[in-house]
């Protein structure tokens, strides 16, 4: 019996001693450790630095739109909204071309939309402050207002939803090239961005 019992404990040890070298030749030393390289941040921020300074070139040597050419540019109607009035001009203090549109709709449903062209010397500071909405940023909510950032479809801006006023607020930079700001009253998200959808941006650029 004790024999047997000895047979069998040098068997286990076998097949242990089988096992452990059969998974060490199945995985190379050179193969079991994977190498992941992390982004170099000085090399990120050169590179962001470095399209900002050539966007703001462009810009400088780009002939700005005119402000008819803005104010002109508003749709009478967008939306089952209906334009109540328009502006030139949309900037205090800065020489940048610019329009502004008013839209009104039922049940005291209201849309505003302001529009400046980021060409030109003066115009330039413009989009540097626009620009900073390139940046990716947490989105928060609270009990009285929602921030949503977004960085998508040549769009780069910010949105605030202000909960007890059931209104809208809307930065955002348009192709590198649009300084572009939203308020609504009275509107749901998703008629807000139909709306916003509607106007015809990329026209303005051809």
């Amino acid at each position: 019996m004790k024999t047997l019992n000895l047979l069998s404990l040098v068997f286990l040890l076998f097949i242990w001693g089988c096992n452990n070298t059969k998974q060490n030749k199945s995985i190379p030393e050179s193969e079991s450790i994977t190498t992941v390289e992390k982004p170099n941040p000085n090399q990120v921020v050169k590179s962001n630095t470095n399209e900002k300074n050539a966007t703001q070139k462009k810009l400088l040597e780009t002939k700005p739109l005119s402000d008819e050419e803005l104010q002109n540019w508003f749709p009478k109607t967008i939306q089952n909204l209906n334009q109540k009035s328009s502006q030139k001009g949309t900037l205090k203090g800065i020489e940048a071309n610019g329009a502004s549109a008013f839209y009104e709709g039922s049940n005291n449903k209201t849309f505003t939309l302001s529009i400046t062209d980021c060409a030109g010397k003066s115009a330039v500071k413009i989009y540097k402050k626009y620009a900073r909405y390139k940046k990716p940023k947490d989105n928060h909510e609270d009990d009285t207002s929602i921030t949503h950032h977004f960085n998508k479809d040549g769009r780069s801006g910010k949105s605030v939803f202000v909960k007890p006023l059931n209104q809208f607020a809307i930065d955002f930079l348009y192709k590198d090239r649009l300084a572009i700001t939203v308020s609504t009253q009275n509107l749901e998200q998703e008629n807000v961005y139909r709306i916003l959808d509607s106007f015809p941006f990329q026209g303005l650029l051809e």
